[in-house]
């Protein structure tokens, strides 16, 4: 096609004119020129960026999660909770939205100027007070009044909830401290901003059962500008790397080196029945399935860390360490197939409360040891144990060893061996009463 192809003759061009002007032809628009012109509305200025939305949306959605999981155990039932939506309105929008009556709550925040708004639904509300007075179920019916005083008082217990978990999500970005200031059902009445002062309204979703209400949260701009730059999802994740001060793992290290933690000395981990620890007595041999040959356990705050040898330094009991415990190799540290057996060598009670069936309770395994000793060591010095490092325990070598059921001494006695195998020979028992006591906690 030559270049004088290309051109439009002036009849063609009166042709395409008339077309348009008929509305035949569509006239394209250039990419650039696609963009929906919208108005400005000079009375809702848009002061928080999408990003510092996003980042307070992420914020509530935390603490949407927390505050389920806390109103869920308080009322014994499973409650749902979801950001519904975060948004900028003016203030004047934000309180139209809302009911009458309602549970509408003013806090401070302080160090931040001006106040937040709290607001809990009436249909969300009642449901919740009912179950807080122990009601099984609540009523489909809801009354439209007020809250009286005795309401107030329950509810104000969750609205207390609510803030110490605001308070915490919003610690990653400043330190707040909610507190309720004025409470009222009546949000009309509240005029506490201009009607065009913009706010940022979190709407959180409440469901318990069949009932389903909404908790609205109201941010005042003003309130939050001094820290806005610190309200984005980038610098939020951000901070929390640069934040970190120089030389601040070695103090919090050091701080913490004094802290006093409990190390002990003792065979495998295995199981008895509870039948066989119900009829123990003094006389009866325990036969545990640790070999003379394996090292023993030692244990810092009731935790295998280490394996070590036994031995005697100066009539104590020491234990040289070994290595540290393979956590792959569980079978080393909790044998829960290896149940413990009992030669029952001393003498029976003949208690008649013996005469219930208690087979199922009886059999069931409980979790034991036999420690050789124990103390109280400070962090720093487990810390620095290694292979070959000695630890010296207070006990001597020639005292009585202890017999641990759920990190309750049960009874005493001295060690003795069946085979190749360790045992365990009762010479005392501890007051039942007490072991009782233990073991049902």
């Amino acid at each position: 096609m030559s270049d004088s192809d290309k051109i439009l003759s002036q009849q063609e061009v009166d042709a395409l004119l008339s077309a348009i002007d008929s509305g035949d032809v569509e006239v394209g628009r250039e990419a650039g020129e696609a963009h929906q012109i919208l108005p400005y509305d000079f009375k809702r200025p848009e002061r928080v960026a999408r990003d510092q939305l996003r980042a307070i949306e992420t914020l509530y959605e935390v603490f949407a999660r927390n505050f389920q999981a806390t109103l869920s155990g308080q009322l014994r039932t499973m409650m749902d909770a979801r950001v519904a939506s975060v948004d900028q309105l003016t203030y004047s929008e934000f309180i139209n939205s809302l009911p009458n009556p309602t549970v509408f709550t003013m806090l401070s925040a302080e160090p931040l100027e001006g106040s937040f708004i709290l607001e809990l639904n009436p249909i969300i509300a009642f449901p919740i007070i009912e179950r807080l007075l122990g009601s099984g179920k609540s009523g489909s019916h809801k009354p439209d009044r007020p809250l009286t005083e005795i309401e107030w008082r329950l509810i104000e217990k969750v609205i207390n909830q609510a803030l110490t978990i605001m308070a915490d999500v919003w610690s990653s970005i400043a330190q707040i401290q909610f507190k309720v200031t004025t409470r009222e059902s009546n949000p009309q009445i509240m005029q506490i901003f201009s009607p065009n002062e913009p706010v940022i309204s979190i709407v959180v979703e409440l469901s318990l059962g069949e009932h389903k209400g909404y908790m609205n949260i109201c941010i005042p701009v003003m309130s939050v500008e001094g820290i806005m730059n610190k309200i984005s999802t980038h610098s939020w994740f951000a901070s929390r790397r640069k934040d970190e001060i120089p030389g601040q793992e070695k103090a919090i290290s050091e701080a913490l080196a004094p802290a006093e933690m409990d190390v002990s000395a003792h065979l495998s981990i295995e199981t008895m029945r509870f039948e066989d620890l119900r009829n123990l007595a003094v006389g009866d041999v325990i036969r545990t399935s640790h070999s003379r040959k394996m090292p023993v356990l030692v244990s810092v705050e009731g935790k295998p860390k280490f394996h070590g040898s036994v031995g005697s330094l100066k009539d104590r009991l020491a234990i040289r360490i070994k290595g540290p415990v393979d956590p792959a190799k569980k079978e080393v540290v909790l044998r829960p197939r290896a149940e413990v057996k009992v030669d029952h060598e001393g003498e029976r009670s003949s208690d008649p409360q013996d005469a219930p069936n208690l087979e199922p309770i009886l059999a069931i395994p409980i979790q034991s040891m036999v420690v050789l000793a124990e103390k109280e060591v400070p962090l720093k010095y487990v810390l620095s144990l290694r292979q070959g490092q000695i630890i010296e325990f207070d006990k001597r070598v020639d005292e009585l060893l202890d017999l641990v059921v759920t990190d309750q001494v049960l009874a005493r006695g001295v060690a003795v061996k069946r085979g190749e195998k360790f045992g365990l020979q009762i010479t005392g028992i501890e007051d039942p009463r007490e072991v009782i006591r233990a073991l049902g906690r």
